[in-house]
């Protein structure tokens, strides 16, 4: 999977005649920012209202070529801005996604889908909406069904704690369909354990390393059932965080969780249903301690079960699965969907169910 980011924020602009545009410069990498996209991608920019309804004629929407060369340059983007929005005070935004429709990501249905398979061209690019307001964030947007969208917003800059990773969105994803498939059908592999417990009514749903709370966004946005659900990170995330609860209409609760320090009674005391973790396996140096926080909420709470979402980067990260085992847990169940990679070698995301084990039950 790949992402447009902005290298340089949207901003106004006027030319010696007077005309003004919405000026900008975009990069496209990997959701760490590790590796740019090695192909070359037509795109369409477009600009909206806040509301989403596009602000340009079909004369101004503007094409663009992204190719390999792009890279640590990038691609400078520059649209007109009619004079009339200029005077009405309206809040521009600049949308930018792939031209063709097999190399856009723009629902959760894309993110799954299997339809680029077979082709030598296969693999999606996650489309960006950004202002000229200088806050700092861009949204990230992903439809569902057949009017809804969950919106996530995340920092432009470097921070990569803030950001969409590429296991929280295919859980996020994944979950979306495997909701809908408690009243209908979907191809994808099941996870009979974790859909047993999607069914129940009363849950009360933990999510460690929240980041920008997509995963945990989306399960409490699309599962009525939730009794309570609390999204935790570290300080440095709180704000980004807490600005996309305060987008939801039906919103979970927030707190700061350090997994180095003992569990504060807040969340300690919550006999936890499910725990949902999502891209926090990839440093080796913090997985002890998250180990020992999953082992402190399962102490007076023996049918807790963890949801884990990873997308292996290096070997180390198999200490976390011998630091489980030698904890008291047990994969319950696990799967693979597959990650196509635009110009690279294809990839996967694994999902776990993790369980207490039956020597420490």
């Amino acid at each position: 999977m790949h992402y447009i980011r902005f290298l340089k924020a949207p901003k106004r602009t006027q030319d010696s005649r007077g005309r003004h545009s919405l000026s900008a410069v975009i990069t496209i990498t990997t959701d760490l920012g590790d590796s740019f996209l090695y192909f070359d991608l037509p795109l369409i920019v477009r600009l909206e209202d806040t509301h989403g309804n596009p602000l340009s004629d079909s004369s101004r929407f503007k094409e663009y070529l992204w190719t390999r060369s792009h890279g640590f340059k990038g691609l400078p983007i520059e649209v007109p801005v009619m004079p009339q929005i200029l005077r009405a005070g309206v809040e521009v935004n600049m949308v930018i996604k792939g031209k063709e429709e097999q190399h856009r990501v723009d629902s959760f249905e894309q993110v799954l889908s299997h339809t680029w398979e077979g082709c030598e061209d296969y693999g999606g690019v996650v489309s960006l909406r950004g202002n000229s307001k200088g806050s700092g964030t861009i949204e990230r947007s992903f439809d569902y069904g057949a009017s809804d969208n969950i919106k996530i917003w995340e920092e432009a800059g470097e921070s990569i704690a803030r950001h969409v990773w590429d296991a929280g969105l295919v859980l996020s994803a994944y979950l979306s369909a495997k909701i809908k498939t408690l009243s209908g059908s979907s191809s994808l592999p099941n996870l009979p354990t974790l859909q047993n417990i999607l069914s129940k009514p009363g849950l009360n749903v933990l999510e460690l390393g929240a980041g920008c709370g997509i995963v945990g966004i989306t399960l409490h946005q699309l599962l009525p059932t939730i009794s309570r659900m609390i999204l935790t990170d570290l300080p440095e995330a709180t704000s980004i965080l807490t600005y996309n609860m305060s987008l939801c209409s039906s919103a979970p609760s927030h707190s700061i969780l350090d997994w180095s320090v003992p569990v504060p009674p807040k969340i300690g005391s919550v006999q936890w249903n499910l725990i949902l973790v999502a891209d926090c396996t990839y440093n080796p140096d913090v997985v002890p301690d998250l180990v020992i926080t999953l082992g402190r909420l399962a102490q007076e709470n023996q049918s807790l079960m963890i949801l884990l979402a990873m997308k292996v980067r290096h070997s180390s990260e198999a200490v976390f699965f011998t630091l489980m085992g030698e904890g008291g847990w047990a994969i319950k169940e696990s799967i693979k969907l597959p990650l196509p990679v635009l110009g690279g070698e294809d990839e996967e995301i694994e999902i776990f169910v993790f369980g207490r084990s039956a020597l420490v039950a």
